[in-house]
Parts: C-alpha cells; sequence; structure tokens
C-alpha cells in the first residue's frame, strides 16, 4: 500500500511516502535557500519519497519564530526557491512549500527587539514573552502576507502550499479560546476564531 500510487488535489504521487514538514535549519541567516538545504531535499528525492513538505517558510518578517528558515515574504527569495523545486523535480519529485507566521512564538531577539504579534495579549510561557494584540490592520496585512507567499511559492515552481495551523504559531492562536479572547469579527465564538484562516 505505502508504495502504490496515490492522487489527491491534483497531484499524482507515485507512492505514499510523504516527508512531513519539520525544521531543517539549513536556510542562511537571512532566510535564503542554500546548498545545503537542496542536498537535504536531493536525499529524499532520490530515496524516492512520493511527497516532500518543506519546513516552515515565512510569510511575513514579524513571523520570525526560529533561526534559519525558508523566508518567501518578499520577491527577493523567488530565485532560490526555483533552484530548490527545480532541483526536486529533475529527480522526479514533487514538492509543496509550508507556509507560515509564527505569532506569539516569536522570540523578541528575532524581532528587532519588537514584541510578537498574537489575536490576543495574552502571556506566552515557554518564551516567557507578553505579545502585542494584533490591530485590525495588522491582520489584513498578515492576511495578505499568505496570499501573496503562496502566489511567491507557484512562480518559484512548487506543487502546491501547506498553511502552518498547528504547534501553537499565529493561525492556531487565532483558532483557540486560550489565546484569542477577542470579541470583534476576529474572535469571540468559534465561528469568528475560525475566520483568519477563513480569509488566509
Amino acid at each position: 500500500m505505502f508504495f502504490e500510487p496515490f492522487s489527491f488535489s491534483g497531484l499524482n504521487l507515485k507512492n505514499r511516502l510523504v516527508r512531513s514538514a519539520t525544521y531543517e535549519k539549513r536556510a542562511d541567516d537571512d532566510g535564503f535557500v542554500t546548498d545545503a538545504i537542496i542536498e537535504f531535499y536531493e536525499k529524499l528525492a532520490r530515496g524516492g519519497v512520493g511527497l516532500i513538505i518543506t519546513g516552515n517558510a515565512l510569510v511575513h518578517p514579524s513571523g520570525r519564530s526560529i533561526q534559519n528558515a525558508l523566508c518567501v515574504h518578499s520577491d527577493i527569495y523567488i530565485g532560490g526557491l526555483r533552484r530548490l523545486s527545480s532541483r526536486i523535480h529533475e529527480l522526479g519529485g514533487i514538492v509543496i512549500l509550508q507556509i507560515a507566521h509564527g505569532g506569539r512564538q516569536c522570540f523578541p531577539i528575532l524581532l528587532g527587539g519588537n514584541p510578537p504579534l498574537a489575536p490576543s495579549a495574552v502571556f506566552e510561557p515557554s518564551i516567557k514573552v507578553m505579545p502585542k494584540e494584533m490591530t485590525d490592520a495588522e491582520i489584513w496585512e498578515i492576511i495578505d502576507s499568505f496570499g501573496d507567499a503562496a502566489k511567491r511559492a507557484r512562480i518559484a515552481g512548487f506543487d502546491g502550499v501547506q498553511i502552518h495551523g498547528a504547534h501553537g504559531y499565529l493561525v492556531s492562536e487565532f483558532l483557540s479560546p486560550h489565546t484569542n479572547r477577542r470579541d470583534d469579527y476576529w474572535g469571540g465564538d468559534e465561528e469568528r476564531r475560525s475566520h483568519f484562516l477563513e480569509e488566509v
């Protein structure tokens, strides 16, 4: 079963082996593709993995939660990302770019000293920081950044994108009643807490 072809969303996979998105820490300090990250994914493609999902690529500078992660928040990253997707395709692989914003789990030192953004100002015990509650304008800016990132991924030759909606990052923060205590379009009941993801 694992080695049988499988199709979904217009993608024809040669098998059901999927490399799930995990942090590879191989981009350079500014989030550009490196030879090291290409070599990392080359091994997976050569090994016959049916679908490769990259580690999270940052959709906005305010979402940097980790160092040496891929970035896709500017057109300047498209060339390197195209080099990565092209190499995987040359080896017969299919690749999806995971896109993410770290939300309140971003260390201020990675944000130029600024507090991380979140749906609500609820203390984040894992990194011991109080995030800044997002304004309506900031929410729409980040929503647009997800769309722009998906467009860049398409231009760069990726076969799709995966929206990171788990692990306490921004999307999951909007969905959670613990981290989203708003009482507007973006929060309150379950339906309103889902609006951010729906808009993305």
